[in-house]
């Protein structure tokens, strides 16, 4: 696993083993209003290192001046109308977004 903090330029590596879990006792933790998740992921950790961040500074990630501009990009629903051979209506699932982010958020 790989930890990146936006506007940091040292990342950090953790090795180990992660498994998805179902289960209410580690869900119970993190509830938020009233909500359980639907899973957790547990993560055993046997080491951790700092990574050295030559690739991370040379990709500019976190320089804002470099990132792409939202509306030079297709939306998710033209993404999905595309992907799913126009059986997902584009505009109409770009505009339930909102709504959807609010109620199913938590």
């Amino acid at each position: 696993m790989l930890f990146l903090v936006p506007g940091i330029g040292v990342t950090l590596r953790v090795n180990g083993t992660a498994r998805l879990r179902t289960d209410l006792e580690p869900q119970e933790p993190f509830a938020a209003r009233g909500a359980l998740p639907t899973c957790v992921i547990e993560v055993r950790t046997v080491s951790v290192h700092t990574q050295c961040p030559k690739a991370l500074v040379r990709s500019h990630l976190w320089d804002a001046t470099r990132h792409r501009d939202p509306a030079e990009l297709p939306s998710v629903g033209e993404i999905m109308q595309v992907v799913t051979a126009g059986e997902v209506d584009g505009a109409a699932y770009d505009r339930a977004y909102p709504e959807r982010l609010r109620s199913s958020l938590y």
